[in-house]
């Protein structure tokens, strides 16, 4: 496929300073005449034979609004660009603005690029007509298309694996962090009272932070009967706090999570092991009692 061809340039050269002619004209005219000046360079610059023509009357205003200048005022610094030899003066009795610094430039610019697309299409030229052997262009090809293909595969894979490791380990730190919090609420449970059996299947069913602190209201409670039934209810239905608004088994608000000490644990689970064996040292006080 062709290249597409290049049009005029996408900058210009601006001196530092001006020759004579150019100063005596922006002397009488200012701003107007370097705004006229620059206008025109940009436009001639970037054609492609130098010539800035206005192709309708719309053309020629959108200019002059550009410019800010009125019809008089444009014909009047234009006939000064002309005869001062800034603008050609044949170009603008047809209606065009151009000169001959500027086609000069682009002539020599165009030179240069077609010695270019030269040189660029002979190398290729010289690339495609090289002795090689019949069927080699085409098996370089396919073995290129092939080594392509293979290394996407690769590297799919290597993202798929990378993935996967990514993953197993997130996993394997959240079953961690879950095996710790097992263990924790399964020695409360057991410190509390209940055996293994049991300690272990409500670990397993609710978090610990619930059970904690169910365990650490329960010497709240008064409990008559029946206490390690009880404390396994609260636990189960997300009792209140005791000596709360409203009583009863209804699930306590959401609330900022509390992480206790070692030693509280410790403590609530002796708390409630002294309870118990005062309730059963009760209970075997009546029996003796009646026998």
């Amino acid at each position: 496929m062709a290249r597409p061809k290049k049009v005029g340039l996408d900058y210009f050269p601006l001196d530092t300073t001006f020759d004579d002619e150019t100063e005596l004209f922006l002397d009488n005219f200012g701003a107007k005449g370097m705004m006229f000046l620059i206008r025109f360079w940009q436009q001639a610059y970037k054609s492609e034979n130098g010539v800035l023509s206005f192709r309708t009357e719309l053309h020629r205003k959108s200019f002059l609004k550009k410019l800010q200048l009125s019809d008089d005022e444009f014909l009047e610094i234009g006939k000064a660009a002309v005869a001062m030899g800034i603008l050609d003066a044949g170009m603008w009795e047809l209606g065009q603005l151009t000169s001959s610094g500027i086609k000069k430039r682009l002539l020599e610019v165009e030179k240069q690029r077609n010695k270019w697309r030269k040189d660029s299409e002979e190398r290729e030229e010289n690339n495609t007509k090289r002795d090689y052997p019949s069927g080699y262009l085409m098996l370089t090809n396919e073995l290129s298309n092939v080594n392509c293909e293979e290394k996407c595969i690769k590297q799919n894979k290597a993202n798929i694996k990378q993935k996967e490791n990514k993953q197993n380990k997130t996993d394997f730190m959240h079953k961690s962090d879950a095996a710790a919090l097992f263990r924790k609420s399964f020695a409360l449970l057991v410190s509390a009272g209940f055996d293994s059996n049991v300690s272990a299947i409500i670990s397993k069913q609710f978090d610990f932070e619930r059970i904690k602190q169910q365990i650490d209201w329960f010497p709240k409670r008064k409990v008559a009967t029946n206490p390690l039934g009880f404390l396994r209810k609260a636990i189960e239905e997300n009792w209140e706090e005791p000596n709360s608004a409203k009583m009863g088994i209804k699930k306590r608000p959401e609330r900022e999570i509390y992480k206790p000490h070692r030693e509280e644990i410790t403590e609530a689970g002796i708390k409630i092991l002294n309870e118990l064996n005062n309730t059963l040292n009760k209970k075997r006080g009546e029996r003796n009692g009646d026998n």
